[in-house]
């Protein structure tokens, strides 16, 4: 009978510390706000990109669009906001430096992208990049994107390609997926991401932004 009641005994005991240790509230272990955190940091802190990180996809879109156009007018260029008119695309950008040269208004789509987040070692995964929501339906004729691994232009691979050598590509596609259901959804947006990105670099089709104005 002692054997049997020490035994009882011992098994409340451990019940009434379990629930001693039994959080009150889904948060009281902090083990939810611990996941948040790992993750709550920006690797660009000390530089201009600063709080990039923290934006929504949409005003992600505007940023770039703002970069890449502030980026074509010291390089010389003219840019336009087809915002301003009703352009479905992002900007008219002059296919010449207009200081010396004539040249025609390209209607531009613009991608941005900054390397990835890397929450063990609280920094970036160099090369690692997302170009997302390529519309097939939207009539730009040239895509700027732009990849950025540090905050000196040196770190920055600004490309661009061709909208018919893009469809060209489509038929025998291994770099891009399609997003958001696809055909079957009703979607023509593609995207390139991860190592793929730097694949797509390479592509004979797509070319540095040193060659804007060279190509036709």
């Amino acid at each position: 009978m002692k054997v049997k009641k020490q035994a009882i005994n011992e098994l409340n005991s451990e019940k009434e510390s379990e629930e001693k240790k039994a959080p009150l509230s889904v948060f009281d272990d902090n083990q939810l706000y611990n996941l948040i955190k790992i993750n709550l940091f920006d690797p660009w802190d000390n530089t201009p990109f600063k709080g990039y990180v923290y934006l929504d996809p949409k005003q992600k879109g505007i940023w770039g669009e703002v970069f890449v156009s502030k980026f074509m007018i010291i390089k010389g260029y003219k840019v336009d906001n087809t915002k301003e008119n009703n352009g479905p695309y992002d900007r008219y950008i002059s296919s010449k430096q207009i200081l010396s040269e004539k040249y025609s208004m390209i209607p531009t789509e613009i991608k941005f992208s900054l390397a990835q987040k890397d929450s063990k070692i609280n920094g970036i995964k160099k090369n690692i990049f997302i170009i997302n929501h390529i519309g097939l339906k939207k009539q730009w004729e040239r895509l700027i994107f732009v990849c950025i691994n540090g905050e000196n232009e040196k770190d920055w691979l600004i490309k661009w390609f061709r909208k018919v050598d893009f469809e060209n590509y489509l038929k025998n596609n291994t770099l891009f997926k399609q997003q958001q259901g696809g055909k079957n959804g009703g979607n023509d947006d593609w995207m390139c991401s991860g190592p793929n990105t730097i694949k797509l670099m390479k592509e004979l089709w797509v070319y540095d932004i040193t060659d804007w104005s060279i190509i036709d």
